[in-house]
């Protein structure tokens, strides 16, 4: 889950990484269980196929945005891309085996490491986790089509502001999934705490030296919180997104 920007390159890599805790099953409450709704009323029908949980959850966020926006939010997302169909600007964030969002064709991919990281370590809870990876970088499609001030920029003090406000975007999402009775908020929330405190954790690859997750996109306890506002909420305006162009 992060926004990276390479230099002379006009690029946002977003990875939100797959959690790998001890390769154990995550359970989202202190004491082994999950009060309130199960991750299986996300996607019932996904059951826990990943490619049917990124195809089931993607189109949810999308359509939620676009009802929000009144604007088409659509942009494609591939799982376990082909290094060759990746624009070779936004190819070194493959290597990270996570997620991110290439503003060279406006696309969204999650790698085959990312998926097979959260079969692994979240077991039943694989809907949850998935959905804090492709909520974050549909937030980030969102930033796009509002052109978010600093969406550009390679400062890494904005990087940490728009990673943050993803983060929130994606809370404002599974506000509405937590309302329709299809989403436990603690347990959501707690996901995606294991989710960057892993991330966090996860070597950089050489072609992209220099990368720090913390430098440009907050602690874990400033991203948790970030999207904590957007759960509670369930406004955009809290995350303070940009209106729409001639909204």
């Amino acid at each position: 889950m992060r926004l990276a920007r390479l230099i002379g390159r006009r690029l946002i890599g977003v990875l939100l990484g797959a959690v790998v805790i001890s390769g154990c099953t995550v359970r989202p409450t202190g004491h082994g269980s999950v009060a309130g709704t199960l991750p299986s009323a996300l996607c019932p029908k996904a059951e826990l196929d990943a490619g049917s949980l990124v195809d089931c959850v993607s189109a949810d966020v999308s359509t939620f945005w676009t009802n929000r926006l009144h604007r088409p939010i659509n942009e494609p997302l591939f799982v376990d891309p082909r290094p060759a169909a990746v624009p070779r600007a936004c190819r070194p964030f493959l290597s990270f085996g996570t997620a991110f969002f290439c503003t060279n064709n406006s696309t969204v991919y999650l790698t085959h490491k990312a998926v097979t990281r959260d079969q692994k370590t979240f077991g039943i809870f694989l809907p949850w986790a998935l959905a804090t990876i492709v909520s974050h970088e549909i937030g980030h499609v969102v930033q796009q089509a509002v052109q978010q001030p600093g969406f550009d920029s390679r400062s890494d003090a904005v990087s940490r502001k728009l990673e943050q406000q993803a983060d929130c975007l994606s809370g404002v999402w599974a506000y509405a999934k937590v309302k329709a009775g299809q989403l436990d908020a603690a347990g959501f929330r707690l996901t995606e705490r294991r989710e960057l405190e892993a991330v966090s954790s996860l070597p950089t690859p050489g072609d992209l030296s220099g990368y720090n997750e913390v430098r440009t996109h907050g602690t874990v306890a400033e991203r948790v919180a970030a999207l904590s506002k957007g759960l509670a909420s369930g406004d955009p305006a809290s995350c303070d997104l940009a209106k729409p162009l001639g909204s």
